[in-house]
């Protein structure tokens, strides 16, 4: 289990540089005590499972024999919000519901796909005038925007310095969500705490905006959110804020590290490179000069890309 307090956090943050997905700290664990072990990080007790059914099991049994629960590290999220009523399984399933609304096929097709085709292209452009371009830290900018502006009309090029989320947010998760959670300042956890009430405080600001003038939203995410604050489901301010912010963090991790990723390995396989090239050259010749936007019909016949 490590030492008091701190536990084997150490061991667990000490970065990787092994060529294998399976990060050193678990893969050693593994093969000392089964797939299946405990230990304690981050001042938690904590069991890790590796085991692909009984995975499986516990995802089926949310909500019945097993319940989610959130640890200290939610506390940078919104701090003072009780994890309880956050977590309630109708509240869940209604979030579920909505996000599926927003970012399934019908959204994809009829709106994330031409946002994402614009900002990706400007932001191309705008990485074809630089020396060099930090890749990881460039695509967490680009996946913020996106999303950003699906979710709730985010559009920094509108905002002032001080109205900007996109580095708080990136220095949030990068340092902030692996770190020891001691709230002293000066330490990482204290200051990823400063950011996340930074973005909450923004986020404020915009609903407070759009509950004044309902007549300026846009149909998105966060519109549906504070109109379901007096519905059925009974929202508080602070749920429907970690909500937007829980959502942009899911889409935020999972997308800017596989952007990284795809760019790691192109760069190490220039024939994959021209494989890409070929098949949207010949996307280029199919049109027949009406549209130069990507189609849905282009999207779905990019076989290759999609690998």
């Amino acid at each position: 289990m490590g030492f008091p307090f701190i536990g084997e956090t150490l061991q667990l943050l000490i970065p990787s540089y092994s060529p294998d997905l399976l990060h050193p700290f678990i893969k050693h664990r593994i093969q000392r005590y089964g797939p299946i072990f405990r230990t304690s990080v981050f001042g938690e007790r904590v069991v890790v499972t590796s085991d692909e059914e009984f995975n499986k099991y516990l995802i089926r049994e949310e909500g019945k024999s097993v319940e989610l629960w959130v640890g200290p590290l939610s506390k940078v999220f919104l701090p003072g919000e009780d994890d309880s009523r956050l977590l309630g399984k109708d509240l869940i399933k209604y979030i579920r519901n909505i996000v599926l609304s927003h970012v399934g096929p019908d959204s994809i097709r009829e709106k994330l796909l031409p946002q994402m085709e614009q900002i990706c292209s400007q932001t191309l452009h705008k990485w074809s005038t630089q020396t060099s371009v930090e890749v990881q830290h460039s695509s967490a900018n680009l996946v913020l925007e996106l999303f950003g502006k699906h979710y709730f009309g985010y559009d920094p090029d509108k905002l002032s310095e001080n109205e900007k989320i996109s580095e708080s947010f990136i220095n949030f998760f990068a340092d902030g969500l692996m770190s020891i959670p001691l709230d002293i300042p000066g330490t990482t956890y204290h200051t990823c705490k400063e950011d996340s009430k930074k973005v909450y405080k923004i986020l404020k600001n915009i609903m407070e905006e759009r509950r004044k003038s309902p007549e300026k939203n846009g149909g998105d995410f966060f519109e549906q959110l504070i109109k379901d604050m007096g519905a059925d489901h009974d929202l508080s301010e602070d749920q429907v804020i970690y909500f937007m912010i829980g959502i942009w963090v899911a889409t935020y991790i999972t997308n800017s590290t596989v952007l990284a990723i795809i760019f790691k390995f192109l760069a190490d396989h220039p024939s994959i490179i021209e494989e890409l090239r070929v098949e949207h050259e010949d996307i280029l010749k199919c049109r027949d000069g009406s549209s130069s936007y990507l189609t849905w019909h282009e999207y779905k016949s990019m076989k290759f890309t999609q690998q």
